[in-house]
């Protein structure tokens, strides 16, 4: 089965003909449609700098590392789980943000307390259960 697909149009939002999308807020829709990440919970929440969004919006190589990057948040965010634990504390909350310099993540924890916030756990567990239904979207898709 083939699948045409008009150049201009991405699940709903506008692109022009280079597939870049023609704003910011068209971008941001479809970033936060596809990442779950960028759906903030009660203790952690992905961000973006509008600066990087708009660079993004109309640079391939910086959407491809933006997006690489979202992709990732949810093995990041478990990682810092862990590492917390290992250190023999709790993660309560984290932040992280993607900037012109870079990256920041902030990281709030108490020590002598170990385990997970539930919050957190609860919201990784949507993002993991949204890459699953989407993947099964994708494979019905193809076959």
């Amino acid at each position: 089965m083939s699948v045409a697909i008009n150049s201009n149009y991405y699940a709903g939002y506008t692109m022009n003909s280079a597939n870049k999308f023609k704003n910011v807020s068209d971008y941001s829709k479809y970033l936060t449609n596809k990442y779950k990440c960028l759906t903030p919970c009660k203790n952690a929440s992905v961000l973006i700098d509008r600066s990087v969004m708009q660079k993004a919006c109309g640079d391939e190589k910086t959407a491809k590392w933006l997006e690489e990057n979202l992709a990732i948040m949810p093995d990041v965010i478990r990682n810092a789980q862990k590492a917390a634990i290992s250190h023999g504390s709790k993660l309560i909350s984290v932040e992280f943000k993607f900037t012109n310099n870079g990256t920041e993540m902030t990281t709030c924890g108490i020590f002598g307390e170990t385990g997970t916030d539930s919050e957190i756990d609860k919201w990784l567990e949507r993002m993991k259960e949204d890459k699953e239904k989407e993947d099964k979207k994708t494979e019905n898709m193809i076959a």
